[in-house]
């Protein structure tokens, strides 16, 4: 299970929509149109829902959700997850499909590291002068890091549902700042004056073995000293004695680029997958029957519809 999957987490999804406080698990309400909603999973990622958990929304008073979508975790065991899907077949209509690849390091395969070219190792000689990089509690600079953020998303045209909203961060040092164990935040400073130049922030599984990006954010004026390359770099070195999930290509414009560049630390990879159930079927039958259809949204919903939402 991950830390991605806790209701304390998901309560730090505010842009997402209404965090629905269910039996078992939790999930997010968002609304469709006047009178019907949706609901969606932990962001970046998540375990697959429970039974339970499905069906709950599925009879959630005064709501009644159309469907249930989330990315599901590129590590997903394969044996247990086609057991669960089984099951959760025979009482939804579900859809599972590869989403995108997810770039890792394991320590029980030689780090990439080892086949460096020579320009990046002259890359991180250079940024070394510059900048040091340590492993920090969740900073208190939750500013700095929601105004790269916002930067980010309008570089790469990243919609909403994509990145958090400039509340996500000061909410995590609220809620998992004095939870050591299961956050790693993996800080950049500038040598010269100790102000932070860049984070890379990981979150847990419960069972402690792996490691799971939340965000990459680096300061414009470090990207000309190499920054971004010290930071993956550093970060396998402080966490890769366990699974280390660098994520895969970003929404919006340059994501193949970024997923180029975060190969370079990777040694191997994962196929992250899209989960979507029906909830309502007679509802669903109507809404369909009117509405195009979009590949990673539900199909009733417009990517501009998404873009321009709050939650």
């Amino acid at each position: 299970m991950l830390l991605f999957d806790t209701p304390r987490y998901i309560e730090q999804l505010g842009w997402l929509g209404r965090r629905a406080a269910l039996p078992e698990g939790s999930a997010l309400l968002r609304q469709f149109d006047d009178l019907r909603w949706d609901a969606r999973g932990s962001w970046p990622y998540q375990s697959l829902p429970s039974i339970k958990q499905l069906q709950a929304l599925r009879y959630l008073p005064g709501f009644s959700p159309l469907t249930f979508t989330s990315v599901i975790r590129p590590d997903a065991d394969p044996v247990a997850s086609r057991k669960a899907l089984e099951e959760m077949g025979n009482h939804f209509n579900i859809e599972f499909r590869p989403l995108k690849a997810h770039l890792a390091h394991d320590p029980g395969l030689p780090p990439a590291r080892d086949g460096y070219s020579r320009r990046t190792r002259n890359r991180l000689k250079h940024a070394e002068d510059v900048f040091f990089v340590e492993r920090e509690a969740l900073l208190s600079e939750h500013e700095v890091m929601s105004s790269w953020q916002c930067r980010l998303k309008k570089l790469r045209s990243i919609t909403d549902s994509s990145a958090p909203d400039p509340r996500h961060f000061a909410g995590l040092i609220a809620a998992f700042r004095e939870r050591t164990e299961s956050n790693a935040c993996v800080a950049l400073r500038w040598r010269n004056s100790g102000a932070l130049a860049g984070v890379f922030l990981f979150f847990s599984d419960l069972a402690g073995q792996s490691w799971h990006a939340h965000s990459f954010l680096l300061d414009d004026g470090a990207l000309p000293d190499f920054g971004s390359y010290l930071l993956f770099d550093r970060a396998v070195k402080l966490l890769g004695d366990r699974m280390l999930w660098f994520g895969g290509a970003p929404a919006g414009a340059n994501g193949n680029g970024v997923f180029t560049f975060k190969r370079r630390f990777a040694n191997c990879t994962g196929q992250a997958h899209i989960l979507s159930v029906d909830l309502n079927d007679a509802e669903l039958t109507k809404i369909r029957s009117s509405h195009k259809t979009f590949p990673w949204l539900p199909n009733y919903r417009a990517p501009e519809q998404t873009a321009r939402e709050p939650g």
